[in-house]
């Protein structure tokens, strides 16, 4: 019986004759870009606020009592900063559709004014003040999640001088009822959502400077939360990341630990607890973390920023949440927030950092390659359906490639002219199913 292509093809594969991988790219970014904000910012966000499709720059100045909106210009510059008024010494930001309108609004907490302050976004990337809500401590940082599952964004606030995490409830336009006022540890610092327990509702992680700890509050539905545990992780914790660091499908931790001079990363158990951190070494005084794939490997690595110094740590993940010693990238004086994010629409992850004693952004642009080979429809990764396409491309060695080859689909990976079983080896060595 006479074998198709296709049956060819899907034998080879059957067979184990080629194997499935990664690609795995040098991590690479360039050089800082310096892009003029504000005086001692220590935070900062990023969203799309114009609708434009690239991703815009929040950043709060505390001397000017304002939060600073950056456009993008399409290629990771930025417009001048656009000043709105807030409260007194504004920290942290959060970017996100607290209205239900499908535009990013954005919420800044205030140190000195004890509030959180809430600006609607116009539609285009202007805002309009709304009343503080007030929190009646110092707040800090904060975050923007579904904490309730009622399809809207409430806030979690870390209220530093009362050792708890504010739980503001979204009544579904962007007004809000609380703070809620769940006990965490000692001179709490930062807090991240995510889903610990694997059931789908939005866990909570705080750091704990003075307790040397962070509290992890499992999230019972409706927005009720547990007890919090807490887990060892360094002296002096700051920075807290969630990620899949060991590819098991649980959400492990990284906590950056300011006077440790390390990373932590605590592994999930797979249901909501965590084993022993383990630190890896990073610069002086490391303060911000964020998790990222910034080598196109499918595993995500570590970047920390040194507040101490005027760098950041990049930690590459070789599997099993073990990492590569640290590679260090310049930034500006005092960095603190990192956040990973495409800022110039193409390649990978780039980094944007607050630079508390600079007037300025860094914008560390990725320069890993990061196009996929076989991603015959564009959509950032190699499947199935690129299989089906280049099933329809395929003509054998010396042949141009089949007349049934969609438009604009190339397949002829090595560049011969052909598309054969040399490509299909690169195919196969590309594929990396839905992403």
């Amino acid at each position: 019986m006479e074998m198709t292509k296709s049956s060819i093809l899907l034998t080879l594969w059957a067979c184990g004759l080629l194997g499935a991988a990664g690609v795995r790219a040098d991590i690479c970014l360039n050089p800082q870009q310096q892009v003029p904000a504000a005086s001692g910012a220590t935070h900062l966000a990023v969203g799309d606020v114009d609708a434009d499709s690239d991703l815009d720059l929040v950043v709060p100045n505390p001397p000017g009592n304002t939060v600073l909106v950056l456009l993008n210009n399409g290629n990771g510059t930025f417009a001048a900063p656009v000043p709105y008024p807030v409260g007194i010494d504004p920290e942290a930001v959060a970017c996100a559709d607290l209205n239900g309108d499908q535009a990013p609004d954005l919420a800044v907490t205030n140190e000195d004014t004890f509030n959180v302050s809430i600006l609607f976004n116009a539609g285009n990337g202007t805002f309009v003040p709304q009343p503080a809500h007030p929190l009646g401590a110092t707040p800090r940082e904060l975050v923007a999640a579904n904490l309730d599952g009622n399809a809207d964004l409430d806030l979690a606030i870390v209220l530093r001088s009362l050792n708890r995490v504010g739980i503001l409830t979204n009544a579904g336009n962007g007004t809000f009822s609380g703070p809620a006022l769940l006990p965490v540890g000692a001179d709490p610092r930062s807090v991240a959502a995510c889903d610990l327990d694997g059931d789908t509702d939005l866990d909570l992680v705080v750091s704990n400077s003075d307790a040397a700890s962070v509290s992890v509050l499992i999230n019972l539905g409706g927005g009720n939360f547990a007890n919090q545990v807490p887990y060892p992780a360094g002296i002096d914790p700051h920075g807290v990341a969630c990620g899949d660091l060991d590819n098991d499908n649980d959400i492990d931790l990284a906590v950056a630990a300011e006077f440790s001079n390390t990373v932590s990363v605590l592994r999930n158990n797979g249901n909501g607890t965590f084993a022993a951190p383990v630190p890896f070494p990073v610069g002086t005084r490391p303060d911000g973390v964020a998790v990222v794939d910034l080598d196109n490997d499918r595993l995500l690595d570590l970047v920390v920023t040194n507040t101490g110094t005027t760098n950041l740590s990049v930690l590459r993940n070789l599997g099993g949440a073990v990492f590569a010693p640290q590679m260090t990238f310049g930034t500006g004086f005092g960095p603190e927030q990192v956040v990973a994010a495409n800022l110039d629409g193409s390649g990978g992850p780039d980094l944007a950092v607050a630079n508390g004693l600079s007037s300025f952004v860094s914008i560390l642009f990725n320069c890993a390659p990061f196009n996929r080979p076989g991603d015959l429809d564009g959509d950032g990764d190699v499947d199935l359906s690129d299989f089906t396409v280049f099933q329809l491309c395929f003509g054998g060695s010396n042949n141009p490639p089949a007349p049934t080859c969609p438009p604009g689909a190339d397949a002829d990976l090595d560049g011969d002219g052909d598309v054969d079983l040399a490509d299909f080896l690169i195919f196969q060595q590309n594929f990396t199913g839905s992403l």
